[in-house]
């Protein structure tokens, strides 16, 4: 049985860095692996390196889809994984030569289900920042330790996403890995650490973080908050008030980089009526979300400075 599966979606990134991404994963140190390649609306340079690492060595796979949608690629990739575990690589991202088989380790030899390296952000600049400062060990499954990173980083089991169908709801553009990995917890009891760093994370004008938002972020947010409610109203560890809390933070932080980015007054008329259709009825509360975030955004700004 193949150890582990690596799914890469590829849609609209510097040849570069996809080259970079692709050229860790084939000079692994653990070699029974496959890369799950998933041109999503990809250029026709993008689909021609991905050709390339195919046809140079079969444990690359190939497959393709009109939809440029990073959960609906990531899906396509759990459908035919093969492997044992399953671990996720953004195309400008890369990992150590050592990650796949730190990421095996981390599973097979504490029989967990799930595990968690440390990542580290690179600027273009070379500045470096280490998301985390774990102790490496093994403890309960508690989500509210979870570090919100996404799945890049973690590594999974793929019997666990198969018998519980466990999928990225397609067409959520923001937070679609925090409800995937909240789904999977459900079904975890034991989590372990390594404060190795095996995943670097790329900083650059074209990710995701530096996009101008327009009120549709917000909503995006708003929307993976109503998909998070239905997944954490199953799990006893989080009460009503809990819930409530983690609504509000996401959409915040919808409204934050709303904010940050300009807004306009339909745009924040369109906001505040899906606000009081999907989360809460009362006023109030938005008003109180809104201007949270204005303070947010507003101490935001002067830290940058």
């Amino acid at each position: 049985m193949i150890k582990i599966s690596v799914i890469i979606p590829i849609h609209r990134v510097n040849q570069s860095y996809l080259s970079q991404c692709l050229s860790s994963v084939s000079s692994q140190t653990l070699k029974d692996f496959e890369a799950l390649l998933i041109l999503n609306g990809s250029s026709s340079g993008e689909k021609k390196i991905a050709e390339k690492y195919c046809s140079e060595d079969s444990r690359f796979k190939l497959f393709e889809t009109d939809i440029a949608d990073v959960s609906a690629a990531r899906n396509i990739g759990l459908e035919h994984a093969q492997g044992k575990y399953i671990t996720f690589l953004d195309c400008d991202d890369w990992f150590s030569e050592d990650a796949l088989q730190k990421y095996y380790d981390l599973l097979e030899n504490n029989q967990t289900e799930i595990g968690i390296a440390n990542t580290q952000k690179i600027w273009n600049n070379g500045k470096k920042q280490n998301l985390f400062n774990f102790h490496n060990h093994v403890e309960k499954a508690l989500l509210k330790r979870i570090p919100n990173v996404g799945v890049c980083g973690f590594v999974l089991r793929k019997d666990i996403i198969k018998s519980h169908h466990i999928r990225f709801h397609e067409g959520l553009k923001l937070s679609e890995d925090r409800v995937f990995f909240s789904e999977y917890y459900l079904h975890s009891k034991k989590i372990a650490y390594t404060n190795d760093i095996v995943y670097f994370y790329r900083q650059h004008s074209a990710s995701v973080c530096k996009t101008k938002h327009t009120h549709e972020h917000a909503i995006q947010q708003i929307k993976a908050a109503i998909a998070l409610n239905k997944i954490l109203a199953k799990s006893p560890e989080y009460s009503k008030k809990d819930i409530e809390h983690l609504d509000r933070f996401l959409t915040r932080a919808g409204m934050v980089a709303y904010i940050n980015s300009g807004t306009t007054k339909n745009g924040f008329s369109l906001l505040k009526e899906f606000f009081l259709e999907n989360i809460s009825n009362s006023k109030l509360i938005f008003y109180y979300c809104w201007y949270r975030a204005q303070i947010s955004a507003f101490i935001g700004r002067i830290l940058c400075l």
